[in-house]
């Protein structure tokens, strides 16, 4: 979401510029839209540092335009998805700055503790995702925490009950509000990542993943910002001169461009149904692939 439209004009983008470019989307021919994470966060993970579940983060707009958004997208035949963070939250949320105040605080048990080695270390050899140990010591109570991610991403303890129905409240919370369902993110560990692409490969994916970004979308032809925060305004990532080349703005009047071709497929796709609902079957044959 914030490199998709800045309707507040701070140069990121919002609920606000969102709730501007339903007509757009809903033209797309596509039947969802997910929202990358709108909860309040210190957005040092793009958000999925989330400090507070039932909040919207003041960057994105508040719960009001949420609504609105979600009203506009259902009467544009328009599903609304948004992304679930149930690993971790963010070492500023009230649960666990609890669970930093004592041992024996209401919320110590929701995340993942563990005794020093006798020589002080921590517990095991466990990995970060993104680097480093996944322990952290906290000297005042004398205990490390897990983080499957950054340190400021505590691990929550799905062992305890109390966890799993707080975050069940969550996601109804959101469902209450009209949200049609959720992409469920960071459920994947370390270990499994191993075994996709190969002990020697993952620090150049995870070096990959954590410098890729998106430069902000190109509304209009017009420099500087192409429509995307006004020209007075610093977007939070660069807008290339050349954008505006790539702008909504003139790939509609191309009927060559991605955006013509993105439109086709998708009426294509609602024209066949084996395209979305059909069973693959594959075929082997002994004839040799062709490649060229």
């Amino acid at each position: 979401m914030p490199s998709f439209q800045d309707g507040d004009a701070d140069g990121c983008g919002d609920l606000r510029g969102v709730e501007r470019r339903l007509d757009h989307i809903a033209a797309l021919g596509v039947t969802a839209m997910w929202l990358s994470p709108i909860y309040a966060s210190p957005l040092l993970d793009f958000g999925y540092d989330v400090s507070g579940h039932t909040e919207v983060g003041t960057v994105f707009g508040d719960l009001a335009t949420f609504d609105r958004v979600v009203r506009g997208a259902h009467d544009r035949g328009l599903r609304v998805v948004l992304d679930h963070v149930p690993q971790h939250t963010s070492s500023e949320h009230p649960w666990f700055r609890d669970a930093l105040s004592s041992r024996d605080s209401t919320h110590r048990d929701w995340y993942l503790w563990h005794d020093p080695k006798p020589d002080g270390g921590p517990p095991n050899n466990w990995a970060s995702a993104f680097g480093g140990s996944a322990w952290t010591f906290h000297e005042p109570t004398g205990q490390y925490y897990y983080h499957a991610h950054l340190p400021e991403q505590p691990s929550l303890n799905w062992r305890n009950p109390a966890v799993r129905q707080v975050m069940f409240e969550v996601m109804r919370f959101w469902l209450d509000r009209g949200v049609d369902g959720f992409r469920v993110d960071a459920v994947a560990s370390p270990p499994s990542a191993l075994s996709r692409i190969g002990p020697e490969r993952v620090p150049g994916a995870l070096a990959l993943l954590l410098t890729l970004k998106r430069m902000p979308m190109p509304w209009e032809a017009t420099p500087p910002r192409a429509g995307f925060t006004p020209d007075d305004v610093e977007p939070w990532l660069p807008i290339p001169a050349w954008a505006g080349r790539f702008s909504v703005e003139s790939q509609e009047l191309d009927p060559r461009s991605l955006l013509f071709r993105v439109r086709e497929l998708l009426k294509l796709r609602r024209a066949r149904p084996a395209a979305w609902c059909g069973h693959p079957r594959t075929f082997r044959s002994a004839a040799p692939a062709v490649t060229g």
